[in-house]
């Protein structure tokens, strides 16, 4: 599941890489001495972690759920690019294809969207797992964000970027992103650096 900002970014190929909180630890290694409690700590428990991954492995697909909103004329359309959903022979549409809006309410949450009505499949290329914080720059960037230019004083559009300088990295930029989605969560913020799945993807093509 994604918000709108970061489909986007899905579909501009900015966005390859995801992070999800882990759950509670309950998986045990086999060592020389026998089972032992999983320790995350250690490098070679985070690689056999990962073969417990609940989002997959290297190579299973995944589908994407997004919101979606009822347009004007009766049919679906997804909220993030404001493009209409097509009906794939699953559902009534209209003289264009479009599926035909379905629910009582106006919008439909991305955790309600039907399996038929997504358009984005993910390829998952890699699986780990570390500290939220120990996040690099490349891969914040892989994150799909975009860091916040601030405009000078007075404008300069014969200037690049209109002359706009760079406010924050994309490490700050993601920062701020993953607290307005998990900063009231506790031990989820940013601040408690969190062990996180780290999901590397690539785009399945039609």
């Amino acid at each position: 599941i994604f918000g709108g900002a970061m489909i986007r970014a899905i579909l501009e190929g900015r966005k390859t890489q995801t992070r999800r909180v882990v759950g509670k630890i309950t998986k045990g290694v086999l060592s020389r001495d026998g089972w032992r409690p999983f320790n995350p700590e250690l490098p070679e428990d985070r690689e056999s972690m990962a073969f417990g991954s609940p989002y997959g492995g290297a190579g299973d697909l995944l589908w994407v759920r997004e919101t979606l909103q009822r347009f004007g004329s009766g049919t679906a359309q997804y909220a993030a690019t404001i493009e209409g959903v097509p009906h794939r022979g699953l559902v009534p549409g209209d003289a264009v294809g479009r599926a035909l809006w379905q629910w009582k309410l106006n919008v439909l949450s991305s955790i309600h969207m039907p399996r038929w009505a997504s358009r984005l499949t993910l390829r998952v290329e890699s699986v780990r797992v570390e500290r939220l914080q120990e996040i690099s720059e490349e891969d914040a960037q892989a994150e799909g964000v975009e860091p916040i230019f601030v405009p000078p004083l007075p404008p300069s559009p014969a200037l690049p970027n209109g002359g706009c300088v760079l406010h924050e990295t994309y490490l700050s930029a993601f920062a701020r992103l993953w607290n307005s989605i998990n900063g009231k969560k506790p031990g989820r913020a940013w601040a408690d650096s969190p062990w996180v799945w780290v999901i590397g993807f690539s785009v399945v093509k039609p």
